[in-house]
């Protein structure tokens, strides 16, 4: 298995969807891991192994020794400052770059492995890693679990940017041609929701396409959420994911001001944010937490809001919530891909400013729908994203893939 960046400790979504399988394959396979310091820094390998010690891991050269970076004075001098002054750094070029960025100890650790070892099947995840198809043996099983559709992020990030709609199309059919393609040169390719499952078979995949959907661990499926208290809102997410900052600056600059006025409102937001946004949206009644690593303290009076309008795959902030037993908030395209969803039944879904004012509103005021949707969520994702029962349809999906000829 070839995993993405930040895999553990689980951070983010993407890292939450490969760990939760690895959790039971590890009794069930004999896995092979490869390792940089992009997936898990080597101040928490030895954490990693504790947690999943039946699980070989092969590390890159060099792995956790401190190299002299070289210095290159000059060059983008502009850019650097605001990478040290903001965290982040708004440009197209920061997320185009993913289809090439893999690392070079990584091509080369997999090119040498290749040629001593052979493996009956080698996964594939994170669109970093896509490109590494061409380096697997051709007679080699090779799958590719496909976390979001990422020509379809990038239009929407392009647009979301400012640019103009040519552009726009220039640049999403550049990426659309070079995701299929290398999607293709995969015996089968796995998404997280059945909408992405769709839209590939529609694009005329020509490799099997199946919905392996990323499940919940057991232990965030216990409900924690007790709906009598007050609410206390909760924004999941961190700066460096665009969609994040997109989602949470609509809000602030749409919603907030329709609603600071009524209420004493409270708003914690989880996670990395850079100094320049945190001052900017330190506005009354909001508090960034930095990263909690429990989140069941925050989950007991909670009600998220999922203001994210951009990505397609799964918002595993929506689920691990619900199987908290926390009401939800979202627009529409934030609760996209998820099994089951209701409007008013078991989520709230708004997409303008004042329908998610007034979604906001009308939970805070009143704990019988806080209860209801909290019941009818918890029952959903109980049912839809049971860790035993997708571990199990994702092996019977390697089975299946074996049977092909």
């Amino acid at each position: 298995m070839i995993p993405g960046y930040d895999l553990y400790p689980v951070y983010f979504g993407g890292a939450y969807g490969q760990t939760v399988y690895l959790d039971r394959q590890q009794y069930q396979h004999e896995l092979t891991l490869i390792i940089s310091s992009d997936n898990i820094r080597p101040e928490h390998l030895s954490s990693f192994k504790n947690r999943f010690p039946e699980i070989e891991l092969i590390t890159t050269d060099g792995y956790g020794q401190k190299k002299q970076g070289k210095k290159l004075a000059g060059i983008f001098p502009r850019k650097k400052k605001e990478f040290q002054v903001s965290g982040y750094f708004d440009g197209i070029e920061k997320n185009l770059v993913l289809l090439y960025k893999c690392r070079e100890d990584v091509v080369r650790l997999l090119t040498n492995l290749f040629e001593k070892r052979t493996f009956d099947l080698v996964q594939v995840e994170h669109i970093i890693n896509l490109g590494l198809v061409n380096l697997i043996p051709e007679k080699t099983k090779k799958i590719y679990i496909h976390p979001e559709l990422f020509y379809q992020r990038m239009s929407q990030e392009i647009r979301a940017l400012g640019h103009d709609d040519s552009y726009t199309r220039y640049l999403s059919e550049i990426i659309r041609t070079t995701e299929l393609e290398l999607l293709n040169r995969y015996d089968a390719v796995l998404t997280v929701s059945d909408e992405d499952k769709q839209t590939l078979e529609t694009e005329g995949l020509m490799k099997p396409v199946f919905c392996s959907t990323s499940p919940l661990y057991p232990a965030d499926a216990k409900k924690g959420n007790d709906p009598q208290q007050a609410p206390v809102f909760l924004f999941m997410g961190s700066e460096n994911h665009y969609p994040n900052r997109h989602g949470l600056e609509w809000f602030f600059r749409e919603v907030y001001p329709l609603i600071r006025e009524k209420w004493t409102f409270k708003l914690m937001i989880t996670g990395w944010w850079s100094e320049s946004f945190k001052k900017k949206y330190s506005l009354p009644g909001c508090r960034f937490t930095g990263f909690v690593e429990n989140l069941d303290t925050l989950m007991q009076q909670a009600v998220l809001l999922n203001p994210v309008y951009l990505g397609s795959g799964l918002r595993m902030k929506v689920i691990v919530s619900m199987g908290h037993g926390v009401p939800v908030i979202s627009t529409s395209p934030g609760a996209k891909g998820i099994r089951g969803l209701v409007n008013k039944e078991n989520i709230l879904l708004a997409d303008d400013p004042e329908a998610f004012a007034r979604a906001i509103e009308s939970i805070e005021q009143d704990p019988t729908l806080r209860h209801h949707l909290s019941e009818a969520g918890y029952s959903l994702v109980r049912n839809e994203y049971d860790q035993e029962s997708n571990n199990s349809i994702r092996n019977q999906l390697y089975e299946q893939l074996f049977k092909v000829t």
